[in-house]
């Protein structure tokens, strides 16, 4: 078995702004190399819906607050280096994925 502390792997968590399918209002990136936490990283996009009561009461993000945050294509590279990582940790990692994978077409 691997020692954990020997792999690289990236923490996300994705905030979805209730829609379906959902679309990203947040996404944060933590790297953990060779056991060492990295910088993490977030970021609010501005969603091309609005974000639902619902989502705001789970998450507390309101649309007033990503009014002026990047649409995703403004911070897609950066998102690409920040899981540019060999594996991928999520607490809801279905859901998580399907997100990016709808934001990063061709990603895995």
């Amino acid at each position: 078995m691997t020692d954990w502390t020997n792999l690289d792997y990236v923490v996300v968590d994705v905030e979805g702004n209730g829609q379906q399918p959902p679309d990203l209002v947040e996404l944060a990136a933590v790297p953990i190399v060779g056991g060492v936490i990295g910088e993490p990283v977030s970021w609010l996009v501005r969603p091309e819906q609005p974000i639902t009561s619902m989502a705001r009461r789970i998450h507390g993000i309101t649309n007033e607050a990503v009014a002026d945050a990047p649409v995703f294509e403004d911070i897609k590279v950066d998102v690409l280096l920040a899981l540019s990582h060999p594996a991928l940790v999520a607490h809801n990692a279905h859901v998580d994925v399907a997100v990016l994978q709808r934001k990063l077409v061709g990603w895995e």
